[in-house]
């Protein structure tokens, strides 16, 4: 994954939502900073140097300085579009060249768009209240996790629909690891047989389904025992064991201490 650089950044307009008028086209003079410019609703195209986009929701562009966009819309679906000018600044307050920021390519479609539209919300939201310096800050930092996330979508590789599930697993079974998680129910919710669900688990996580709820609840005892008052008991219940002996021992083969000892300390 290409990362960029360690950065902050100076809002250089009021980001906004732009809902497009009937007769709009856009054809700015070189641009004098950074523009990111993502279309929340409508259809249309743009042209960058040599190249064209056709614009549908979920598409995003993080334009540079000196770059001159040309756009047009569909009079039928016209463009909805949040746009917000920026320079990126390194720890000594200086403003990061193009050629340092190793930007992410053009024409980003985003898989996430709910969480993306709801940040830009939130930013045009930020931004509009002048004169407040905390929400001037919010909007800031909203703009820092967009570009962000713009990154981490251009430089992941596509995560297919079925890990995508497999994920959406784990993470439900990290957060909850005291519930009865047999591998059969975790199979049918991902439309896959037992075994193969199994290779596939593995495949992503490294660890078998069963070692994965193991460690899940393991990773959850240790931090009830250091932060809160239960006792071991009442932690190995509720994370699913009858038998304190078994927690005991399944507890120090995976940590190397027994719980009693985390609880003590």
């Amino acid at each position: 994954m290409t990362y960029p650089p360690e950065f902050t950044l100076r809002l250089n307009n009021s980001p906004s939502i732009h809902y497009c008028e009937p007769w709009w086209r856009w054809s700015p003079p070189p641009l004098p900073d950074y523009d990111l410019w993502c279309v929340l609703e409508g259809e249309g195209e743009i042209h960058l140097a040599d190249r064209s986009y056709a614009l549908h929701p979920g598409m995003c562009f993080i334009l540079s300085p000196g770059e001159t966009p040309a756009a047009t819309q569909n009079p039928r679906h016209r463009l909805v579009v949040f746009y917000a000018h920026f320079e990126p600044l390194d720890s000594a307050g200086k403003m990061i060249r193009p050629q340092e920021m190793r930007l992410p390519g053009q024409g980003i479609d985003l898989t996430d768009r709910p969480f993306f539209d709801e940040q830009a919300r939130r930013c045009a939201a930020y931004a509009a209240l002048d004169g407040d310096l905390l929400a001037h800050r919010q909007a800031s930092l909203a703009l820092v996790q967009m570009l962000l996330y713009l990154w981490e979508e251009a430089s992941r590789p596509t995560v297919n629909p079925l890990d995508r599930r497999l994920r959406e697993i784990g993470t439900e079974i990290r957060g909850n690891p005291g519930a009865d998680w047999p591998i059969e129910l975790q199979a049918k919710r991902a439309c896959l047989s037992r075994s193969q669900y199994s290779r596939r688990f593995v495949r992503l996580y490294g660890i078998s389904p069963t070692r994965f709820v193991i460690r899940s609840r393991l990773e959850r005892a240790t931090q009830l025992l250091s932060e809160t008052d239960m006792t071991v008991r009442e932690v190995a219940d509720v994370l699913g064991y009858r038998d304190l002996f078994f927690f005991s021992r399944q507890y120090r083969e995976y940590f190397g201490v027994t719980p009693g000892t985390v609880r003590r300390r």
